[in-house]
């Protein structure tokens, strides 16, 4: 069977954009590929300098590939880019907002017009670019002031108390579908997550209300996969945040249940301050009170699978590793 070779082309939402815009240190994500990847004659583009006592540990882990080719013209994998116009129309906040608002779907007050946010909303606001991914792109508008800083199209709704924030992947192929509770930190950027059931999570009448969506999508084109951003609030359920029709970090959550056979599996990324090494990290955890495993080389953000049988409190638990990494 012929190689297939791709490129985890990070920069995918910036090119749709028609920017040039590249994330310094993004290749580190890199490794996400090994653990989704399910394509045994799939090799990885990469300039990430993977070692081999990295790649044979992945091979202990039990990941289907670990071949790394420079190649010409490799295949994107993060975000197609084969129907460009579907493609934007999907990820773009801008459209999804509009038929959002259109299909009422969104309950917080919301627009993509800032002088209508400027003149009819209430402050604080929150401004979402159209083109930002894992919460880059995210601001607080607390005063008047804080307008001048917004310098593309953007989104702009209602401030409101989130309690929990979700993804919902829909595999459109095989009718199947699993949720992701994401863990977002203070400024709006993405910090892990964990499967959830609809019971655990949404709820079932809630859910009945994301399929109508997923239909409503699949009618106006997506194929394959598409995850819906939604999330609890103090006043109800927002069921229609934004769409990331591409590849997601909810897959990646979704495929560590390959690799561990734990109730309860939660993917985080940490920050290795001192600056310590795979072989340091990787021992050091084993001291953790809950089972850890390292699943990235050991750089400026760590990657890690928390196993528990038993449910965590995690804000609790993440601060308490946080401080733990930072002691080894």
């Amino acid at each position: 069977m012929e190689e297939v070779n791709y490129i985890l082309n990070f920069d995918y939402e910036s090119s749709l954009a028609g920017k040039s815009l590249k994330f310094k240190g993004s290749n580190w994500f890199d490794h996400i590929f090994f653990f989704i990847n399910q394509e045994a004659n799939a090799s990885l583009n990469s300039t990430y300098p993977f070692d081999e006592d990295y790649l044979n540990y992945l091979k202990e882990l039990g990941v289907v590939s670990t071949k790394i080719r420079r190649a010409d013209n490799p295949t994107n994998w993060w975000g197609k880019k084969i129907d460009l116009p579907v493609e934007k129309y999907f990820n773009s906040k801008i459209t999804m907002t509009e038929l959002g608002l259109r299909e009422g779907w969104i309950p917080v007050q919301s627009t993509i017009d800032i002088e209508q946010a400027r003149s009819e909303f209430e402050l604080p606001l929150i401004a979402r670019d159209e083109w930002g991914f894992s919460g880059r792109g995210v601001k607080i508008i607390r005063d008047e002031r804080d307008f001048d800083s917004i310098k593309s199209r953007s989104v702009f709704s209602s401030y409101v108390k989130k309690i929990r924030d979700y993804g919902i992947t829909f595999d459109l192929i095989h009718d199947d579908f699993f949720i992701v509770e994401n863990f977002i930190d203070s400024r709006g950027q993405f910090k892990g997550g964990t499967l959830r059931s609809a019971d655990e999570s949404i709820g079932e009448k809630n859910l009945e209300k994301l399929i109508l969506i997923r239909n409503k999508l699949k009618e106006l084109g997506a194929t394959d996969s598409v995850q819906i951003d939604t999330f609890t609030f103090d006043k109800g359920f927002h069921p229609f945040v934004e769409v990331n029709y591409r590849r997601t970090m909810g897959q990646m959550v979704y495929s560590l249940k390959r690799y561990f056979d734990e109730r309860n599996i939660y993917w985080l990324l940490m920050t290795n301050k001192k600056k310590k090494s795979f072989k340091d990290i990787q021992e050091g955890l084993k001291m953790y009170p809950f089972k850890t495993i390292l699943l990235s080389p050991a750089d400026h953000f760590l990657s890690i699978a928390l196993l528990s049988e038993k449910e965590l409190n995690i804000s609790n638990e993440i601060s308490k590793l946080e401080k733990f990494i930072g002691q080894i």
